[in-house]
């Protein structure tokens, strides 16, 4: 029983590790995407928002 429990806490505990992971990469690749968007010609942004829609 206490082997089956620690298997168990230890898949959460790798499971919340590649929940975090994935979340941080999600957010750099946000706030990248948010830099080239302000650093984008006027024009630029313009047709970037035409095509997000």
């Amino acid at each position: 029983m206490t082997g089956l429990r620690v298997s168990l806490l230890g898949g959460i505990a790798l499971s919340a590790l590649v929940a975090g992971t994935v979340a941080l990469y999600a957010a750099d690749c946000e706030q990248r995407i948010s830099e080239r968007y302000q650093s984008a010609p006027l024009h630029v942004q313009k047709a970037m928002t035409l095509n997000a829609q």
